[in-house]
């Protein structure tokens, strides 16, 4: 009976010391977006996205992508330190989403909220906007609390999917 209550006691030790490795290293994940809304057709909206990750994973975001479904617009955000700057986030969007404008974070204190804003929503804005981040590396710590690499990320993306429904105020107020 010893030999029993042994093995499981090391099962047990086992299972605890995996789970909560589980916890540290896996996680970087989008853990809140913009619910799916409607917006008056010629007002301005915002979608966005934040990320979270494990307790010793860089939470901070390396390229956050948006796309538009209706027409494949998109923007590409990228969280980068310019040699003789702080960090910043660049912007470079496709023709039709060029007047939009970043929402998130200040990037020098940290990076894990991306969203954009738009000023006044078109027939094009109805439909899916698809958020894809991906997570920065870190410079070497291993608790990934040091930063972010300037150029490389993890390579791998999460991604958050929401629907925009452009009404006329009349099917608004007149449904």
């Amino acid at each position: 009976m010893k030999d029993h209550n042994t093995k499981m006691e090391g099962l047990t030790l086992k299972f605890f010391i995996s789970a909560t490795l589980l916890v540290f290293v896996n996680g970087f994940e989008i853990d809140v977006h913009t619910e799916d809304q409607q917006v008056i057709d010629g007002r301005s909206f915002e979608v966005s996205c934040h990320v979270t990750g494990g307790i010793i994973e860089n939470h901070d975001w390396k390229h956050c992508v948006w796309t538009r479904e209706a027409d494949q617009a998109s923007c590409t955000f990228t969280y980068l330190k310019p040699d003789d700057g702080d960090w910043m986030v660049d912007k470079n969007c496709t023709a039709p989403l060029a007047d939009i404008s970043f929402s998130g974070d200040d990037p020098t204190d940290k990076n894990t909220l991306c969203g954009l804003n738009i000023d006044s929503a078109d027939t094009l804005d109805n439909g899916i906007w698809e958020c894809r981040i991906e997570q920065c590396q870190t410079n070497g710590n291993p608790f990934g609390q040091d930063g972010c690499r300037e150029v490389d990320g993890v390579g791998s993306y999460v991604n958050a999917l929401m629907n925009v429904e452009v009404k006329s105020i009349c099917e608004i107020i007149y449904p």
